[in-house]
C-alpha cells in the first residue's frame, strides 16, 4: 500500500530574485489587453508585490521542482508559475471588482407584452432600383402572418444567393425572429444598404 503525500510549496524570495520582472510584466499586459481589460493598470512594483506575499495561493508540486538544480532550466519553471499565478490572480479579481460594479448598477424585471423592447413590425425601405425584392418580401411576410416560415425552418433568401444577398434568418430562441443578414464576400458590387431597425412578428 502506498500513500501519497501531497506536497505544498511557495515561490520564496530565493526563487524570485531569478525571475525576469519585466517579461512577466509584458506577459501580463498582453494577457490583460487580450481580454479588453484596458482600464486595469498595473505596474512592475505591484506584481513584484504581489509574488513577495505568497499567502494567497499554494503551489502543489514535487520538491523537485522548488529546487535549485539547474540554473536556466530551473529559473524558466519558476517564471512560468510567477506568470500562470499571477494571470490567475488578475482574472480572478477583475471579474469580481467587474461582477460587483455591474451589480450596483443592474436592474432585474421580467418584461412583459408591453415593453419597448418588443417590437410588432418590421419597417424596410426598399431603393426604387431593387423593386424586384418586394415580392421577395411580401412573401416573407404572408410566410410570418401564416406562421409558415418558422415551420419549414428554412432561411429565406431575399435577394441573392450565399456570397452576395440579403437572407432572412432564423433563430427559434431568439427575441427578433427572423433576423436579415446581408453579405458582400467578394466584394463586387453594390452591397445592399441595411433593412431592418428593429423586428418581431410581422412586416410593413
Amino acid at each position: 500500500m502506498y500513500v501519497v503525500v501531497k506536497e505544498t510549496h511557495k515561490l520564496t524570495e530565493q526563487h524570485l530574485q531569478f525571475i525576469d520582472w519585466e517579461e512577466v510584466f509584458f506577459a501580463i499586459e498582453q494577457f490583460k489587453n487580450e481580454r479588453g481589460w484596458y482600464n486595469l493598470e498595473l505596474k512592475v512594483e505591484d506584481l513584484q508585490s504581489l509574488m513577495a506575499n505568497n499567502d494567497w495561493y499554494t503551489l502543489k508540486v514535487p520538491q523537485e521542482t522548488m529546487r535549485f538544480k539547474n540554473f536556466g532550466k530551473d529559473v524558466a519553471t519558476w517564471q512560468e508559475i510567477t506568470v500562470s499565478l499571477l494571470k490567475l490572480f488578475v482574472d480572478v479579481t477583475y471579474k469580481k471588482s467587474k461582477g460587483k460594479h455591474e451589480s450596483d448598477h443592474q436592474i432585474v424585471e421580467i418584461l412583459n407584452e408591453n415593453d419597448p423592447n418588443f417590437i410588432d413590425k418590421y419597417t424596410i425601405e426598399v431603393s426604387r432600383k431593387h423593386e424586384d425584392w418586394i415580392n421577395r418580401i411580401m412573401q416573407l411576410s404572408q410566410d410570418l402572418s401564416n406562421g409558415t416560415f418558422m415551420k419549414d425552418k428554412k432561411d429565406m433568401p431575399i435577394v441573392g444567393s450565399g456570397r452576395n444577398g440579403v437572407t432572412a434568418l432564423q433563430f427559434d430562441n431568439h427575441l427578433f425572429n427572423p433576423i436579415f443578414y446581408m453579405n458582400n464576400e467578394d466584394g463586387q458590387g453594390e452591397q445592399p444598404r441595411e433593412l431592418v431597425s428593429h423586428c418581431s412578428r410581422g412586416i410593413e
